[in-house]
């Protein structure tokens, strides 16, 4: 890895730039799959590893929940999904390939993808899109976040959401991230 042990800034992408990305996936099996993935980490707010974890049974559609069995430090915890999610994942089941080990997202071949597959594929997509700066996985984890608190979620909700342990995490996740809100909501008022 080539930025082991940097700390990059965060990125926040921007709506323009969601919509550029998810445009660029194609309605094929593959297309669809993939699809789901940068959803899930958009709008659940799953970190790559748990969203590549996650069994069928572990996502209920009905009541928009996903159940994280092994998180970061190995712990448990219950995420929330917005509807269209939930019906975009349940489009995404009822088309899946049925494999032995029951993993929501698995290769043609019903093997677990790997971490590598999918950050390789968030700079593809980021190219075909014409998005002309980084574009990684766990930035749509951290634009989702800033969505949640741009919509006023309490901060006390997303941290369960995000898995922090300390809302002091939270708090600094968030406030990191704000920095563009900040210049725009400063930048638009009128003296």
């Amino acid at each position: 890895m080539a930025n082991k042990g940097k700390k990059m800034p965060a990125e926040v992408y921007s709506e323009a730039e969601l919509d550029q990305f998810f445009s660029t996936f194609s309605d094929s099996l593959t297309g669809r799959r993939n699809r789901c993935i940068f959803l899930l980490a958009l709008r659940a707010q799953l970190r790559c590893f748990e969203i590549l974890a996650l069994r069928v049974c572990d996502v209920n559609t009905k009541n928009c929940s996903i159940t994280v069995l092994k998180g970061k430090g190995g712990k448990r915890r219950v995420a929330g999904i917005d509807a269209e999610t939930a019906r975009e994942i349940d489009r995404w089941i009822a088309a899946r390939p049925d494999n032995d080990n029951g993993l929501l997202f698995a290769s043609h071949q019903g093997m677990p993808l790997h971490t590598s597959y999918v950050r390789k594929l968030a700079a593809r997509h980021a190219v075909l899109g014409g998005i002309n700066r980084r574009v990684h996985v766990h930035g749509f984890r951290h634009t989702g976040a800033c969505k949640l608190a741009a919509s006023n979620v309490d901060i006390r909700i997303i941290q369960k959401q995000l898995g922090h342990s300390s809302l002091a995490v939270t708090d600094r996740y968030l406030d990191h991230l704000g920095a563009n809100d900040v210049v725009e909501q400063v930048s638009a008022v009128v003296w």
